[in-house]
């Protein structure tokens, strides 16, 4: 029986990792609900429908960490079954996968990492609140074939234009830039400015860039 949706946005309410975990295991080693879909029918929904039951501010923080945090169990509950299904590519590329300076939300970052993961190829995902200077020196080390960026807060798509900028300088405009996240969701104007070669919204649009979308 597949996972209900219900129950689990209940069970992650309650804050009961121990039967979440035990339940997206089952699923997961009984092959009933594809990875992506798990990602984007269950713990993104789940995550981002948070609505807080009490008036008092920081109790309210307090439970969407919490449960932002078993979200990230979860992911990594499913990492292992990532490579039962990617496939054995001849030529891998490589991703990195970052969040900027002052993003402290890398949820939908980490499925992002995953999808190219769940397609063969290599992903590095640097993960939170990542320094722009640290991140563009390590770029020439790394060589990625794509950089994505994870915006959450509209305020930080000025920084992350400014990250692409600085890539851009240093690799001689060699490398593909992706964004996204709910900034260029709330503000698609800004992803061309942002100096972006494109937006991904989820595993479909990852799936076209792997079909084509590596070269600028």
């Amino acid at each position: 029986m597949a996972l209900d949706y219900d129950q689990f946005v209940q069970m992650l309410r309650d804050e009961n990792k121990d039967d979440l975990v035990r339940a997206v295991l089952d699923v997961l080693e009984r092959e009933e609900v594809p990875i992506p879909e798990l990602y984007e029918k269950y713990f993104l929904p789940a995550v981002n429908g948070f609505e807080c039951p009490v008036l008092d501010r920081r109790k309210c923080v307090w439970m969407q960490k919490v449960q932002s945090s078993i979200i990230r169990t979860l992911l990594e509950c499913t990492y292992p079954y990532l490579l039962r299904a990617r496939p054995s590519l001849p030529s891998p590329k490589t991703v990195a996968v970052i969040c900027p300076d002052g993003e402290s939300d890398e949820i939908f970052a980490r499925m992002i990492s995953d999808y190219f993961t769940l397609l063969g190829h290599k992903s590095v995902f640097v993960g939170a609140d990542t320094d722009p200077e640290d991140f563009v020196s390590v770029v020439g080390y790394i060589h990625p074939d794509l950089l994505v960026m994870n915006v959450v807060n509209p305020y930080h798509i000025v920084s992350a234009s400014h990250t692409i900028r600085r890539v851009r300088e240093e690799n001689s405009d060699s490398v593909s830039v992706y964004v996204c996240g709910p900034a260029f969701v709330l503000n698609p104007e800004a992803v061309v400015p942002s100096g972006a070669d494109g937006f991904i919204t989820g595993y479909e649009d990852v799936i076209e860039i792997d079909k084509g979308g590596w070269s600028k």
